[in-house]
């Protein structure tokens, strides 16, 4: 998940935070306050720097940390930036956020974090990090809309391993969890495949993910011909579903080896026919 990636993505063990997740929701114009307790584990007083930032998703599912990712960066001030800590203490440290007037309902994930200082002789230096998750709702209404599309890596299998790609976009406002499925029909609509498929943890809004799907089809596959893999994705809290196919061929080569053989069989026959009426 998004917390465990930061988390151990740290290289911080001389300091601990709580709570490491957060669910805040806020109306448009209002302002809350939510505090994040900072304890240094160490033999020494420490120097810590405190900061917010962005969260985004790539289009593989993992997560990325940065500044300006997300507008809400700019609504959350921390009271306290820069603070010091003697062995075995604590501070707890208190977030302002300030929604804007009539703000666009929709979820937005950010990034408490804390970082130990070193002072040198040159520069500050960042010793470690650890980053509390926040995930701020505005309030209002929710839309929840995926956008899913498929491509076939090939128009022609001469076998039955299937490949296909993905491409999934979140276009509402809200984080989706995500189940997906594929069936494999033939041109006369019969069922051959029919298995679930991973499509990655939640998908953020704004977000899009590119997935490569490989499957193998059953004994059951035994005709060349046109077929169509079907995916469904179903998304949201609701249980919406989104929907794509694509239609390719299989022509199975040892049918196609056999099939060769008989029609060189008779065409020979054929042509003996034909050579005995002549003499």
């Amino acid at each position: 998940s998004i917390i465990l990636f930061f988390l151990s993505a740290s290289s911080a063990k001389s300091f601990g935070i709580s709570p490491t997740r957060y669910l805040v929701t806020i109306d448009p114009g209002k302002m809350q306050k939510i505090s994040l307790v900072v304890q240094n584990d160490e033999a020494i007083k420490k120097k810590f720097k405190v900061s917010v930032f962005g969260i985004k998703q790539e289009a593989n599912g993992n997560p990325v940390l940065g500044v300006g990712l997300d507008d809400a960066e700019k609504w959350i001030k921390p009271e306290t930036e820069i603070f010091e800590l003697a062995q075995g203490k604590q501070e707890k440290i208190i977030f302002n956020i300030n929604a804007p007037v009539n703000y666009a309902p929709g979820s937005h994930f950010l990034g408490l974090a804390v970082d130990t200082l070193s002072d040198s002789i040159v520069q500050t230096k960042v010793e470690g990090r650890l980053t509390a998750i926040l995930i701020l709702q505005v309030a209002g209404v929710v839309t929840e809309a995926l956008n899913l599309k498929s491509v076939t890596e090939k128009n022609i299998y001469w076998n039955k391993n299937f490949q296909f790609n993905l491409e999934i976009k979140n276009n509402g406002n809200m984080e989706l969890p995500l189940q997906g499925q594929i069936e494999i029909r033939d041109w006369r609509g019969r069922q051959i495949l029919s298995e679930e498929v991973s499509v990655g943890n939640q998908l953020l809004p704004g977000a899009s993910r590119f997935l490569t799907v490989k499957t193998k089809a059953s004994t059951s596959m035994k005709w060349p011909g046109l077929y169509s893999a079907n995916f469904a994705i179903k998304y949201g809290k609701v249980g919406l579903f989104a929907k794509s196919a694509v239609k390719f061929w299989y022509v199975d080569a040892k049918f196609l080896a056999g099939s060769g053989l008989v029609v060189l069989i008779a065409v020979l026959l054929w042509w003996r026919r034909n050579k005995k009426n002549i003499q």
